[in-house]
């Protein structure tokens, strides 16, 4: 984890992106995104708020939701997770569910 740390730290020096988008909830991910945070890059996470019961995924997951500022979520009880998390209703995204996604548009619902 530390060299993701750090090795992540001088690509976001040198690329200076706008917007780091993470998927999923391995400790490489929060690695990542705790770079990002401290360097104030914002932080979209896809697929917070849900539960891999019996594994250290969900800390690192509920980690990276933290340090997040958008979230998009796969329904509507994640959202409410990631809302019980203390997270702004207003950047929780509701993207996955139904056909929306498989028809290849992106909800603009605010779960």
């Amino acid at each position: 984890m530390a060299k993701c740390l750090s090795e992540s730290n001088k690509i976001f020096k040198k690329m200076r992106p706008d917007l780091l988008i993470v998927l999923g909830d391995r400790y490489e991910i929060l690695a990542f995104a705790l770079s990002a945070y401290i360097l104030r890059i914002p932080i979209a996470h896809i697929h917070g708020g849900e539960v891999t019961k019996g594994v250290l995924d969900d800390a690192f997951r509920h980690s990276i939701t933290k340090l997040s500022h958008f979230h998009f979520v796969a329904n509507k009880t994640y959202a409410k997770w990631v809302r019980q998390l203390g997270e702004n209703p207003k950047r929780i995204f509701d993207v996955w569910a139904g056909s929306r996604w498989s028809k290849g548009c992106w909800s603009t619902n605010v779960a």
